[in-house]
């Protein structure tokens, strides 16, 4: 999903495919990236960050709680099912299919108009996809789209 706030190099964001999770943040910093629960506020996740940047996004995400509340529960539907975590050790796209292989050895492919920003990206656009977070998501930066491998590789998409 885009991002939903930026407070100086920190990047406040959700992925497009996150269902299952109660409301969350996901902040990317230049070191790394972290997740907060958002009620109650509480780290979930980190990977890469330093203690002092934590504390100084837990401040953040105290300030702005009330309106990345609204961000998530507008954009994300909640559903209960269980989530595998599987990670890509690569990407590619092949006209307007986006391919993973998996560290499981299995290639999933799925087509870009299955995603509301990738279905108006040009061939150009798609091909800049990179793997972040060691594998957990695919970003592609001059769209303003995340997807987790996760969400991809148990079918969730935005469309269909």
């Amino acid at each position: 999903m885009p991002i939903v706030l930026r407070i100086g190099s920190f990047r406040f964001h959700f992925y497009s495919d996150e269902r299952n999770a109660p409301p969350h943040i996901h902040v990317e910093t230049t070191d790394g990236e972290c997740k907060f629960w958002l009620e109650p506020i509480r780290l979930a996740k980190n990977k890469n960050v330093s203690p002092k940047i934590i504390r100084d996004i837990e401040k953040l995400v105290f300030e702005h709680q009330k309106f990345l509340e609204e961000k998530y529960m507008s954009s994300i539907v909640i559903s209960k099912e269980v989530e595998v975590e599987p990670t890509a050790t690569r990407v590619w796209v092949e006209g307007r299919i986006i391919f993973i292989e998996l560290t499981d050895g299995r290639i999933i492919g799925f087509p870009a108009d299955r995603f509301k920003i990738l279905k108006n990206a040009t061939h150009e656009q798609l091909k800049e996809v990179k793997l972040r977070l060691n594998g957990y998501a695919l970003e592609w930066e001059s769209l303003d789209e995340d997807i987790t491998v996760p969400g991809i590789a148990a079918g969730r998409f935005q469309l269909p």
